[in-house]
């Protein structure tokens, strides 16, 4: 892949989320007033009332390179209830 066609992959994956952001509104009552954010470490987040607090975290990280995407999971445990 080229510099130029990466870019266009960029530009295409940044609007596919907003245009998703926009078309898939959540309920407002599924979600949580308080968020956490949990990083790519071993996180015990077990202790969490999920009803009232939500998590979220790094499911997976994008690199990018001059000739191709590199799509990397999350390595690290995470523990919610």
């Amino acid at each position: 892949m080229t510099k130029t066609t990466n870019i266009f992959f960029l530009i295409l994956f940044g609007i596919a989320q907003i245009f998703l952001l926009f078309a898939v509104e959540p309920k407002k009552q599924d979600t949580p007033p308080v968020m956490l954010w949990a990083w790519e470490r071993n996180e015990d987040l077990s202790f969490v009332q999920t009803e009232k607090i939500g998590v979220a975290y790094l499911a997976q990280t994008l690199i990018l390179s001059e000739t191709e995407v590199i799509l990397r999971p999350r390595f690290q445990p995470l523990k919610v209830n």
